[in-house]
């Protein structure tokens, strides 16, 4: 058995490092993608967009658990998990308070106007009453677009985010380490 799994690591070595591209960016409000919640910046939350082209002929696989971040002055980086990022953001839901979730207003500051025509509430409700669905609607989203386990194939390319709790986003992380695993770190423009 030991003979077989030399053999295949023999003759199927991983990837090499240059056959595999990894970029890590940390993103900034006007940078999130236009169905994204970018109130999630606001709320104590980081994001690092992480992206992997496969130009090898094998598969690479995302250890999505394992990947850890530090910060320029060397401190760890806490992952945040979609359940801890979703009571925060949610609470913009509430009462008679402009509401968050909306077709396309990442990118920029909406008018009041934009606001008003974003249904947040359900029709009637009272203060502090949030429409149903909203807050799984917005837990989908936010799984949609982190990062997970995946196997990414020859000629592909993957792209997910790493949701962080740091205050500090954008070109204030620069400088930050990503670690992918034991042996790929990169560092955040």
């Amino acid at each position: 058995m030991k003979i077989l799994l030399l053999a295949a690591l023999l003759l199927f070595p991983p990837p090499q490092g240059d056959e595999v591209e990894i970029s890590v960016q940390s993103l900034k409000k006007s940078e999130v993608p236009d169905d994204f919640p970018f109130q999630v910046l606001d709320q104590g939350f980081a994001i690092f967009e992480i992206t992997i082209e496969n130009h090898s002929a094998q598969h690479w696989t995302l250890p999505a658990d394992q990947v850890t971040a530090v910060d320029p002055k060397g401190k760890a980086l806490e992952r945040a998990t979609v359940f801890e990022i979703t009571p925060k953001v949610i609470k913009l839901y509430r009462g008679k308070t402009r509401g968050i979730f909306g077709e396309g207003y990442s990118g920029g500051r909406p008018t009041t106007r934009q606001w008003e025509q974003v249904p947040t509430v359900s029709p009637g409700a009272g203060p502090g009453i949030i429409s149903v669905g909203r807050a799984e609607q917005l837990r989908a989203l936010l799984e949609h677009f982190k990062i997970h386990p995946v196997e990414v194939a020859p000629g592909t390319t993957y792209q997910g985010f790493l949701y962080l709790k740091s205050k500090h986003t954008g070109r204030k992380l620069s400088g930050s380490i990503v670690k992918l695993d034991d042996r790929i770190s990169v560092k955040v423009p």
